[in-house]
């Protein structure tokens, strides 16, 4: 009873100090600190309880908070999703997840998308998620190379057609071997399964018009100019299969794990934000995170646990940047930001923060907690004559954190966190 009357005592007096009102929120916030220099504070346990009762992500949402209230946990639970909406969202994943091109995988996507359907909550265990994130990966690199077979075949045939079928032809002294030639080498092309349906038909089709050309050339060489009908048909094809490939192209710049930007994407987005410099001269900072001892973290606690953290570090980054700014995956556990500001007290205030949310939380795995540090190097954009020595600065900071000790940050101008 004592230890209640002082909590309550020291939680009045420090809102009383800090002039802040006594709110049912305000005061429960800042009992809770209190209460938290104590073990056996039943509302601390309690609160405990229903953390160790939420899920991953919801444990990694609250990583943010130095304190959790119950009004924090009601808005946490009120947020779930309820089983009616799960499988309505269920009811469209597997037209969601319906490949473009090869429609081989459908069994597989089947397969996963009927147990979820049996158990709606399925959806959020870690085990068929990695099965969807797995078969998502599978149907873009199926689809991916059967466009590029497919682009490949219609290669083959249009190089032959534009080869052969051109006015020119129409004055060669030699037509008739000509045709023979063209007949000759479309019937011998070497077209993959993937085109069977579609391609194989045109080549025979192809083969049998050069055949009439061929029979019929001596009465009328004209009629080799239809043969460009199926050479417009074809670039039709291929503008089409163009178009095809950078919708895919799309997909290639964002990090499959994390859903942040991939390097590749990175180094685009660094030309436009370099140009803005150089027109408008907005300041911006390059950071280089890295993930202490991540080889260690994989090694205890197996490569899922690595692959929730780099998705967890990676939302956090996102969190923490503003829109206009560029978190990026650059490789392993490397992650780089792109950050605008006016003053420099903005970027080091910045990489504080990500520091100290780092120092006093833990990543959650299966219940396990995961304390994870980090390096970093920081350089800004003025004091380089380019970007690509900026990008070298920071890099080369990280590297001096990490050979240093790790768990600090460098920045250019030679102050260390």
């Amino acid at each position: 009873m004592n230890k209640i009357l002082n909590i309550i005592k020291h939680t009045l007096g420090v809102l009383q100090k800090s002039k802040v009102l006594a709110t049912p929120l305000a005061y429960e916030k800042e009992f809770i600190r209190q209460a938290q220099k104590y073990e056996d504070v039943p509302e601390i346990i309690q609160i405990k309880e229903i953390i160790n009762n939420l899920s991953n992500d919801e444990k990694n949402d609250i990583l943010l908070n130095d304190t959790i209230t119950s009004y924090d946990l009601v808005s946490i639970l009120n947020s779930r999703v309820s089983n009616d909406d799960l499988s309505r969202f269920i009811n469209h994943l597997k037209i969601i997840m319906e490949p473009s091109l090869d429609k081989s995988i459908i069994p597989n996507i089947d397969k996963v998308i009927n147990a979820i359907s049996l158990n709606p909550k399925l959806i959020t265990n870690d085990n068929y998620i990695n099965k969807i994130k797995e078969l998502s990966k599978n149907r873009i690199i199926l689809d991916r190379n059967l466009l590029n077979a497919k682009s490949l075949d219609i290669t083959k045939i249009f190089t032959v057609l534009g080869k052969y079928l051109d006015k020119s032809l129409i004055q060669s002294k030699n037509t008739k071997d000509e045709t023979a030639k063209i007949k000759e080498e479309l019937s011998s092309l070497n077209l993959s399964n993937n085109s069977h349906r579609e391609l194989i038909s045109l080549q025979q089709k192809l083969v049998n018009t050069i055949l009439n050309l061929e029979t019929s050339i001596t009465k009328n060489q004209i009629e080799l100019l239809q043969g460009q009908e199926y050479y417009d048909e074809l670039e039709e094809k291929i503008i089409r299969l163009e178009k095809d490939l950078k919708s895919l192209s799309k997909e290639r710049n964002t990090d499959y794990l994390t859903g942040i930007l991939n390097r590749r994407a990175f180094q685009s987005e660094l030309d436009k934000i370099d140009n803005e410099y150089k027109i408008f001269e907005s300041k911006y900072a390059i950071i280089f995170y890295d993930l202490d001892h991540f080889k260690n973290i994989n090694d205890e606690h197996g490569h899922d646990c690595g692959d929730t953290i780099l998705k967890s570090f990676a939302s956090l980054l996102n969190k923490l940047t503003r829109v206009d700014d560029i978190v990026s995956r650059y490789g392993g556990e490397e992650f780089v930001v792109l950050v605008h500001y006016k003053d420099e007290d903005e970027v080091y205030e910045y990489v504080k923060r990500v520091k100290d949310i780092m120092n006093k939380n833990s990543f959650v795995y299966n219940d396990i907690l995961v304390k994870v540090k980090f390096s970093a190097g920081v350089s800004l954009r003025s004091d380089y004559k380019s970007y690509e020595d900026a990008l070298i600065a920071a890099d080369k900071y990280l590297y001096q954190a990490k050979f240093q000790g790790r768990d600090r940050i460098i920045y250019n101008s030679g102050t260390i966190l």
